[in-house]
């Protein structure tokens, strides 16, 4: 509702003052707050984003770098990591394989007694190491396979992997596979075993379980903060690990069935390393370092460590309020210490100008008695000197001006008595003359 008075019939609207109508102080005011916030903000300015051509970075370039570098740093460590722990585990299965155990045993009859022995050896080493789910030993001229899971034999399939693995004594590491069971993620690891005169004699198969590594690589504690996390794709780009968070749908993907959409994840798969700002699997801006291990000839994986843009610039977020709180403050300061400075300023320039209007209305008696070395000062006291000289003057004039008046009634008297003297003398002789 308008709390205005309506103008009354025949009155004129008054229009709103303009700027230049506004009071002295008013203005002054203002003009100090506009250039008080222009200050502020080409501050902030030059704060958050650096000042140009000068080598200067701002905040927001020197959070960028940091983390950029941060991620960089820990993507590079858990590819370190990655590749040190396969490398790692072929070399336990190297060790095992060259055990004299073995080639005993291979060496006799392949009887039920006999698979039932490597059975419980197979078990054995099972237990020794935690990170492999299960043993297969391949004998290559019986072409049977006895597991640490099951204690009868089967049969020799085809399979790539055994061929592959046939195909190096150093050791060969398969493509990550799916558990049959729950379908979590296997590394299976083979290495090849001869007999003293050199020939091939069996594969030692190690299908290792990556878990207790994923979760020392997932385990990011501050580093990458609520949002973090890291990501391993295979060379289709199907997810290997499990995700931190969930899809935009609300599902949770499953490893090895979910193929990730994220572009740097894409890059990392195919073979690229670097850092970029993206979009993840769930649409969100993020920043990414992406890393690719080529863990054999034929096959590598993509490692991508990602942190939410919005956490990353969280800090820059919190300086910002801070800073925008402080300038608040620092505003509602200003203007009301300029407030109290310029209506004493302005005071004393009405007192002056009050003055001056006496002055004008001929009141020489009123003085300013403004004191001090400034401008409005030398002003005060340069029009109390001026009044000054103008009441004296004016006095001069009076005093002049009562003694022509004075000087006028002694020749009226003057003038007067020489009427009458003139007036009795004349009666005097026309009286002798009777």
């Amino acid at each position: 509702m308008n709390s205005s008075c309506p103008a009354r019939p025949g009155e004129p609207v008054r229009a709103a003052p303009s700027f230049r109508q506004w009071r002295l102080s008013s203005r002054l005011v203002f003009w100090s707050a506009l250039l008080f916030l222009v200050c502020l903000a080409c501050i902030h300015a030059m704060t958050m984003w650096g000042v140009p051509f000068s080598g200067l970075d701002g905040r927001v370039v020197q959070l960028r770098a940091g983390m950029f570098l941060q991620l960089q740093l820990i993507a590079d460590l858990h590819k370190e990591q990655l590749e040190s722990w396969l490398d790692d585990k072929q070399k336990d299965v190297a060790v095992i394989a060259r055990t004299p155990w073995l080639q005993t045993l291979l060496a006799q009859p392949f009887t039920p007694l006999v698979e039932r022995q490597i059975h419980e050896h197979l078990q054995i080493i099972d237990d020794i190491y935690p990170e492999f789910d299960h043993v297969e030993l391949v004998d290559l001229r019986r072409k049977t396979i006895v597991s640490s899971t099951d204690s009868s034999s089967r049969s020799l399939d085809g399979d790539g992997f055994i061929e592959c693995s046939l195909l190096t004594d150093t050791g060969y590491l398969g493509r990550v596979q799916a558990r049959s069971e729950d379908n979590r993620p296997l590394f299976r690891i083979g290495q090849l075993i001869r007999d003293r005169a050199g020939q091939k004699m069996a594969l030692l198969v190690a299908a290792v379980s990556p878990e207790s590594l994923l979760r020392q690589l997932l385990d990011t504690g501050n580093r990458l903060g609520d949002s973090g996390e890291l990501v391993l794709v295979t060379e289709e780009v199907k997810l290997i690990n499990q995700l931190k968070h969930l899809l935009p749908d609300g599902r949770r993907p499953e490893p090895l069935s979910y193929r990730v959409a994220g572009r740097p994840a894409i890059l990392a798969a195919q073979g690229h390393e670097g850092i970029m700002e993206s979009l993840d699997y769930r649409g969100v801006p993020v920043v990414a370092a992406f890393r690719h291990l080529r863990l054999s000839p034929e096959w590598g994986m993509g490692l991508v460590v990602k942190v939410d843009q919005e956490e990353l610039f969280a800090p820059l977020h919190r300086e910002m309020v801070a800073a925008l709180w402080a300038d608040l403050v620092g505003l509602l300061v200003l203007l009301f210490l300029s407030l109290l400075m310029i209506r004493r300023q302005t005071r004393v320039l009405t007192w002056l100008s009050d003055t001056a209007a006496r002055l004008a209305e001929q009141d020489l008696s009123c003085r300013t008695g403004i004191q001090g070395s400034d401008e409005v000062g030398i002003l005060g006291r340069t029009l109390d000197q001026m009044a000054e000289r103008i009441q004296s003057a004016m006095q001069e004039l009076r005093q002049e001006a009562a003694q022509h008046q004075h000087t006028a009634l002694e020749l009226a008297q003057i003038n007067a008595e020489l009427r009458d003297f003139a007036y009795w003398g004349d009666k005097a002789d026309m009286t002798g003359f009777r």
